[in-house]
């Protein structure tokens, strides 16, 4: 997915801008992750995707150039002598060698007790305590440390956006198998139903060609065995409904009302989230009538015909 769209990244957009309405801090970068990390040091994945706001575009180039080198995240960070609450602060000096990027606050902070230049405070987003991103912040209007309330918000929004960030991988992630599904069974050779239900949920073109319906009059056919041979649906029906997977050869029955022999593979599989039978129709109609020829000669006297 390229930078700039999609669900995720409108999330990630949204986040940065709630933290830096709803909290002090001036500087925000929020980010995705590949797949969930734990708060140990040999725990790592790498960062997908990422939103800034109060950043120059010097320091923008630098994360950019970070994720483009790989983007990797390593669990020591969130190392729980840092935590406070349920966010790890990291002050500075204290801040482990393998965090990077590293891009200390532009201002100068004058009280010796308060919030340090390079300090870090990291707010993770998480499902199922595994952390799937994360909310760094920096650059308090008040230059103070972060208080119960700060926390309390940041992590209150990281709870929203973890939510949102799993959902919209979930969706982005059905959309490409759905998009690879689609580009491989229209530009199939072999006729593609998905049969669920006794209805055939999906028919690529070249299925519709070979029974000559259109993929909508297909759809409405049920039960969808009625689309073959009476002496052969028993095999198709207890096939679709026990999700059997198997090879077959059945007659499907065109609209027009021609035969059509069919080798059938099955294959169960999940569709929308519920069990299917997956159906790769190969038309033989040629080969078996150039079979059923040569038995006819096979029995055929060559001198009488009879």
């Amino acid at each position: 997915m390229s930078r700039g769209v999609g669900m995720i990244k409108q999330i990630l957009d949204d986040l940065a801008n709630s933290v830096i309405e709803h909290s002090p801090y001036r500087r925000a970068v929020v980010a995705f992750y590949a797949r969930p990390i734990a708060p140990a040091p040999d725990s790592t994945t790498h960062v997908i995707d990422y939103a800034a706001r109060g950043l120059t575009p010097d320091e923008e180039r630098t994360i950019r150039l970070f994720i483009a080198g790989g983007g990797v995240v390593r669990g020591e960070k969130y190392n729980p002598v840092f935590r406070v609450s349920n966010s790890y602060y990291l002050p500075a000096g204290s801040i482990p060698y393998s965090v990077t990027p590293r891009i200390p606050s532009r201002r100068r902070f004058i009280n010796p007790h308060g919030w340090h230049a390079a300090d870090l405070l990291l707010i993770p987003c998480l499902t199922n305590d595994h952390i799937i991103g994360q909310i760094s912040v920096d650059d308090p209007r008040d230059g103070a440390k972060p208080t119960p309330a700060d926390l309390r918000e940041l992590e209150r929004l990281a709870t929203v956006a973890a939510v949102a960030l799993t959902q919209a991988h979930q969706r982005e992630n059905l959309s490409q198998r759905h998009r690879l599904f689609s580009f491989l069974t229209e530009n199939a050779m072999t006729g593609v139903v998905i049969v669920q239900g006794g209805r055939i949920r999906y028919a690529n073109d070249r299925a519709t060609e070979l029974f000559g319906y259109s993929g909508d009059n297909l759809r409405m056919l049920e039960p969808w065995w009625q689309l073959f041979h009476p002496d052969d649906r028993s095999v198709l029906q207890a096939a679709g409904e026990h999700l059997t997977p198997g090879e077959f050869e059945a007659r499907g029955i065109r609209r027009d009302g021609a035969i059509v022999w069919l080798k059938l593979q099955a294959l169960a599989m999940e569709y929308e989230r519920k069990p299917a039978l997956l159906l790769n129709l190969l038309d033989v109609t040629d080969r078996v009538k150039a079979e059923l020829l040569l038995k006819e000669k096979a029995f055929r006297d060559p001198l009488t015909g009879l």
